[in-house]
């Protein structure tokens, strides 16, 4: 059956998006794999018109790409360590724009659409002070590039604060998100089995397998179709499992239950693959907010003390299984990564030090932390890695007051999930919450030893858009029925 927005929809709109999209991929040098994705877009938007409505079906596109980064097409192919290119989510998110100015622009819009103000000025703020910290970049093409991508994710962010989510728009929205999880962990454990990164470079993003000594054997560190070890689980799982945790919390038919357990088990394994220690102790955070959440909405009720004693033993039992795993990862010889990190910040804090107000460029970290390094070994003539601290990194490459744009907006997100969770009762919605707040608790604790530029921390700005959403969403009941 035809959708009503397909009778009604401009054609002149879908026309342009097309041709934009194709004119601009033409222009690119791109490989023979890029024309397979290209063609299943095109599918996928006529696909979409005949099904959901080609705005919702953008949407779940944007959710289900958001975890694999695919699809980077080189802006300078001569030069890809800058990191510049166009992404297929790009296409996606402008999209989505056009079509909501266009829905807006053809018809009233009557239905008052209220979010957080505050997140949203702190974030837009933040991509402000980023276009700005250019002023003293060495490199201005990689400073403007970085905060290009930083204002995509004020987009993704905006957007899905913004989207009218309905039961079934969330209930699809969990099941791509519990989908693409599932797709990540099979891609990672085949690659942990083969010691391969099973040629997924062409995806968009250049695949890095480590082989990590553990006392007595050498083991792959995978990375699913993300850069790095560290970040399968820091851009990615660490929202992912306390979702999938929260979720065993809703009221569902025994076997949905069973799955997601399921689920929630494999990605956990996988994830230790990465032997990620700062992703360990980002987890176990994470399943401790989700604890604290449960038995503070619910006032120590009964049902609740029960649900957490649930929380509490599948911690447990997946720390007992993986125990030997873990240790091993914490007592085996790091190669000094560990002891690293702490001239690595010293030389952070020399640069925020040195530029405290606009810092020295979004992206230029790597190219002047070499004049910042009075370490003794001059560490950063042999460790070209930029500071393992999210926090720093932000100080350091956009300034103090970017690092307060920053944390302000966390906060506000995270007081518009705890108001949300306050006021609302049983519910998907709650659940949902739940889930995404102590996720956003894991991310923060994790960033204390972890870094990357926030750009390209495409779930985080959409976990936090879907957490002010919900925030203003009238109650949810019922599952996949």
């Amino acid at each position: 059956m035809i959708t009503h927005e397909f009778k009604n929809f401009p054609f002149i709109i879908i026309t342009f998006i097309l041709v934009i999209f194709s004119s601009v991929i033409l222009l690119l040098p791109i490989q023979p794999l890029y024309w397979l994705i290209l063609v299943a877009g095109l599918i996928f938007i006529f696909v979409s018109l005949l099904t959901v409505g080609i705005r919702e079906g953008l949407l779940y596109l944007l959710v289900f790409i958001i975890p694999f980064h695919l699809g980077k097409f080189y802006i300078y192919p001569d030069e890809p360590s800058l990191w510049i290119g166009i992404r297929i989510i790009d296409f996606v998110i402008l999209s989505l724009y056009i079509l909501w100015v266009a829905e807006i622009l053809g018809r009233r819009v009557t239905e008052k659409v209220t979010v957080s103000k505050s997140a949203s000025l702190f974030l837009f703020f933040l991509v402000l002070l980023s276009f700005v910290s250019c002023l003293n970049a060495v490199d201005k093409k990689q400073c403007i590039y970085q905060s290009l991508i930083l204002l995509r994710g004020f987009l993704i962010f905006f957007y899905i604060a913004h989207y009218p989510i309905k039961k079934q728009t969330l209930k699809t929205i969990l099941f791509i998100l519990i989908a693409g999880a599932l797709i990540q962990s099979i891609i990672a454990f085949i690659q942990w089995h083969t010691g391969s990164p099973l040629g997924l470079e062409w995806l968009g993003e250049p695949l890095k397998i480590d082989v990590q000594r553990l006392r007595i054997q050498s083991v792959f560190r995978i990375t699913g179709t993300l850069p790095s070890p560290n970040m399968l689980w820091f851009m990615y799982m660490d929202f992912v499992l306390p979702l999938l945790a929260a979720l065993l919390l809703f009221r569902m038919k025994i076997l949905y239950k069973i799955v997601i357990f399921t689920i929630f088990v494999f990605c956990f394994f996988v994830c230790n693959l990465t032997f990620s220690r700062g992703g360990l102790i980002s987890f176990f955070t994470g399943m401790g907010a989700l604890l604290f959440l449960n038995l503070l909405k619910a006032r120590f009720s009964m049902k609740m003390l029960i649900r957490s004693f649930f929380i509490i033993t599948l911690s447990l039992i997946t720390l007992f299984f993986m125990a030997d795993m873990i240790l091993s990862r914490f007592t085996s010889y790091d190669y000094g990564s560990l002891a690293m990190r702490v001239p690595l910040m010293q030389i952070a804090l020399n640069i925020v030090f040195s530029h405290p107000l606009l810092g020295i460029g979004a992206g230029n970290y790597i190219l002047v932390m070499y004049l910042y390094d009075v370490s003794v070994s001059g560490i950063t003539s042999f460790f070209f890695y930029q500071v393992h601290n999210l926090y720093l990194l932000i100080a350091a490459e956009m300034g103090i007051f970017a690092l307060g744009a920053f944390l302000l907006f966390i906060f506000s997100v995270l007081k518009k999930g705890w108001s949300s969770l306050i006021k609302k009762s049983e519910g998907i919605a709650s659940v949902v919450t739940m889930g995404l707040v102590s996720g956003l608790f894991a991310f923060s604790v994790h960033g204390l030893v972890e870094s990357i530029s926030l750009g390209r921390l495409l779930m985080l700005w959409f976990c936090c858009g879907l957490i002010v959403n919900l925030g203003r969403t009238s109650r949810f009941s019922g599952w996949l029925t």
